[in-house]
């Protein structure tokens, strides 16, 4: 009738939490795209990921200071 399928791994252990940190941006990147054609004066976009919560910011800003 009904067959028993055994798994070929041991059981898997105990879970635990991921950390938290202790500040709210306490874990960032930051990139820069670009080359990119001029818009509205700007020429590139600046790239800040928060990874805590995965949001990412985009600010546009020139190439030459």
């Amino acid at each position: 009738m009904f067959e028993v399928q055994v798994l070929p791994h041991q059981r898997f252990g105990l879970l635990h939490p991921l950390a938290v940190l202790a500040r709210l941006w306490g874990l960032i990147s930051l990139d820069y795209i670009i080359d990119l054609p001029t818009n509205h004066g700007y020429d590139v976009v600046k790239v800040i990921v928060n990874h805590s919560t995965t949001m990412a910011h985009f600010t546009p800003t020139n190439k030459t200071i």
